[in-house]
């Protein structure tokens, strides 16, 4: 009978449980899958364990040592120095007084001058979006250093505001490695950290230093310490990877530019050594700060910020700017090597020759494996929707088969090294995101793009289609715009002031490319070029589905990957270093910096670093204002001679959302083309596979690029030749000298 009664009473507990635990499980996939894609986002490093160093009465403690450098730590845990063994010279994680006079500044800059680090935080639930700083030389504080292999763990202990930051600070074969780890961060407090800025005033220079800051602002540019025109320039902060509220179609018409970061470096030159800085980990939440040297304080000094938490203004609030903190923190360690630089490497192509061989070593660069050939790149409009006052009307400016007419017209003159890309095939043309197939009736249809891709493949051309799965547009069918698209922090949709354009989340992004290529594999393609895949990542704070920047990295990567098994090359709109692994071509390259008052000048070196790995191009030669001038530049900085061209006239694009694109008829730029692609085939193909070394500013309008191959390019913007010995440059031309000759 006891038997039977626990039999029945077990079978009535699971009857309970059962429905009980499908109610938990349920609320957990909903409350907590979100969270947990965001910490499971990266793998983060394990703490390293070893002994407790004891304070000794020497102020400085040694760490360790390799060949050229070695490592000592203040006794306060608040600094170390780094002795580079060959030069003797001396770089120190924070100021003090042997380099620098104290007396000059007040006691919160001594403060902040001699901090390691800087930690932002706030209040989430109280705090009404206020951020207070503080340093860490000047906050209460307690330390403890464990002595490891190869380095030193320091964790401070912040219990005024309730934080935990352990650093973990190594030598590398040639600098040394700073990492902010996420495990051992704790907040136990009130308080929520927002960012932390790491080492502000490393190596920070005085205006009478000869050198420069390099940092990564389009092509790259540089700010002269000797230069006064930075003096008293506000800060600025480069978000890497861009800030996607800045995305390009978010923004309207007349707003400002904002700066292009494609990779996650900077660095400085400093008299004859410099170093260059590598974010390593953590890259895609950071920022590169530059902070040029003012009347309270007559230093320069550059660092990364670490971004925890973003704030989000208040929809709320009308009357002042106030921000809404996200409550969960990025789970990612941040790490940055200092590479120290001998002086045949301190100046901007030493660093760019320095940092390419690093992404090579870790995989970030791929040598390719490609013939000779000289391709000229060729973008073909084909079609977009022009709205009217009671009806939309397609406008086509090209169909498949004036297309291929356009590909037989260039192989008449013998330009036969073609890469095609086709914009505006898809269902409702450009501009109409989410939907791409089928293809659009007015340009040919799906039997005019078999016809055009069997062209293209039986004559070795390259055919790429455009495909963009980062967008939605509008009342275009196929996405939620409540469920599909990305929220920012303060829970509000992120679109463009008209509500036209949205961004769709990550897993939106993957099964929407699933979906295309089943049908893209239909046709004789060369290969996909994925628009804004290169130029951004973004965060998706979707209660429904919380998708870190990390994640979104990483999917990014995926699908690139994919693409890769799936045809034989992939294209790339922008070319931020993720996708560098993975592409064959990258677009929309700058060739200069953004403007800002305090750069000296631009300079080529993301260029540099990929050039002979990954070809580029920028601007289409048919929209410059100085076609003449913007051929040097290709010739200089290495692109590939690029247009985008229809076969009727770009007038019929006046009234649509694509009339920036208002000469391109083919007949009228058809000779231009061929006469510019094969001066520069001529002139180029020799240095297509080669990598650049050196750059150098020869005088003030005159410039030369050397190859590994032997091959020096002198380019001469000036209205007068450039003479020097037996060197001369024709003014507004250049001269190609090759190995031998």
């Amino acid at each position: 009978m006891k038997n039977k009664t626990r039999v029945i009473v077990g079978l009535v507990c699971i009857i309970i449980l059962i429905p009980l635990v499908a109610l938990i499980v349920k609320g957990i996939k909903k409350n907590d899958s979100a969270s947990t894609l965001l910490v499971n986002a990266v793998t983060t490093q394990v703490v390293p364990e070893g002994p407790v160093i004891d304070v000794v009465g020497s102020e400085w403690i040694d760490i360790g040592e390799n060949e050229n450098l070695s490592l000592k730590l203040a006794n306060d845990f608040l600094s170390f120095e780094v002795i580079d063994k060959r030069s003797g010279k001396v770089w120190t994680s924070s100021m003090n007084e042997e380099f620098y006079d104290m007396s000059k500044v007040n006691n919160q800059w001594q403060k902040k001058m001699k901090s390691l680090f800087t930690i932002s935080y706030t209040d989430i639930k109280k705090g009404f979006g206020a951020i207070v700083t503080a340093d860490i030389f000047g906050i209460e504080h307690t330390a403890e250093a464990k002595k490891l292999e190869d380095g030193v763990l320091v964790t401070y202990d912040l219990p005024s505001i309730g934080f935990k930051i352990p650093i973990l600070i190594n030598l590398v074969e040639d600098g040394f490695k700073v990492s902010i780890l996420s495990q051992g961060l704790e907040e136990y407090g009130d308080y929520s950290i927002v960012g932390i800025d790491l080492m502000p005033f490393f190596s920070a220079v005085q205006d009478q230093t000869p050198g420069y800051f390099f940092y990564p602002d389009g092509s790259g540019a540089i700010m002269n310490f000797t230069d006064h025109s930075h003096k008293n320039e506000k800060s600025k902060s480069y978000y890497v990877y861009g800030d996607i509220e800045d995305y390009e179609h978010m923004k309207g018409y007349f707003e400002e530019s904002t700066p292009e970061v494609m990779l996650p470096v900077f660095g400085a030159k400093v008299e004859d050594s410099g170093y260059l800085a590598i974010i390593t980990s953590g890259e895609e939440n950071s920022k590169i700060t530059i902070n040029p040297s003012n009347n309270i304080i007559d230093v320069n000094y550059m660092y990364s910020q670490f971004i925890y938490r973003r704030g989000f203004d208040d929809p709320r609030v009308k009357t002042k700017s106030m921000k809404t903190y996200v409550e969960q923190r990025e789970h990612v360690d941040f790490s940055v090597v200092y590479k120290i630089l001998e002086e045949e490497d301190s100046d901007y192509s030493g660093m760019a020759r320095v940092y390419r061989d690093y992404l090579v070593e870790t995989g970030q660069l791929v040598q390719k494996d490609r013939d000779e050939a000289y391709p000229l790149s060729l973008d073909i409009f084909m079609g977009i929707i022009e709205e009217g006052m009671l009806l939309n009307k397609f406008q086509t400016v090209t169909t498949f088969e004036q297309a291929q007419s356009m590909l037989e017209g260039l192989a008449e003159e013998q330009v036969n090294d073609l890469e095609v890309q086709l914009k505006g095939w898809t269902k409702s043309g450009y501009y109409s995101e989410p939907k791409q197939f089928p293809v659009n009736k007015s340009v040919g249809g799906e039997e005019g793009l078999k016809a055009l891709s069997n062209y293209a493949l039986n004559n070795d051309i390259e055919l790429y289609l455009e495909a963009n799965f980062l967008e939605a547009r509008g009342e275009q069918k196929g996405y939620s715009k409540r469920d599909d698209v990305i929220y920012t922090g303060n829970r509000m949709i992120l679109t463009d002031k008209e509500n036209t354009v949205f961004l769709l989340s990550p897993e939106v992004v993957r099964a929407n490319y699933e979906t295309f290529i089943e049908k893209a594999n239909h046709y004789n393609l060369h290969g996909l070029s994925l628009y804004g895949m290169g130029k951004t990542v973004y965060y998706n704070y979707n209660t429904k589905n919380t998708v870190s920047i990390s994640t979104c990295k990483e999917e990014w990567g995926r699908i690139l990957e994919d693409n890769n098994n799936t045809f034989t090359s992939t294209i790339t709109q922008g070319g931020n270093q993720y996708v560098l692994p993975y592409v064959d071509k990258v677009t929309q390259i700058a060739h200069e910096d953004i403007g800002y008052q305090f750069t000296s000048e631009s300079v080529p070196f993301y260029q540099m670093v990929v050039h002979g790995y990954v070809d580029y191009i920028g601007q289409q030669g048919n929209l410059s204002n100085n076609l003449d001038r913007l051929k040097l530049k290709w010739i200089e900085y290495g692109y590939l001679p690029y247009f985008e061209l229809t076969w009727e006239s770009a007038e019929k694009l006046m009234y649509t959302e694509y009339n920036s694109l208002f000469t391109s008829k083919f007949e009228e730029w058809k000779q231009t083309v061929v006469d510019i692609y094969k001066e520069m085939e001529e002139s180029c193909k020799v240095i297509r596979n080669a990598t650049m070394e050196q750059h150098t500013k020869l005088d003030e309008n005159v410039y030369s690029m050397a190859y590994s191959n032997g091959t020096v390019i002198y380019v001469n913007y000036g209205s007068q030749d450039y003479k020097q010995d037996q060197l001369v440059v024709p003014a507004l031309g250049y001269i190609v000298s090759k190995e031998g000759e």
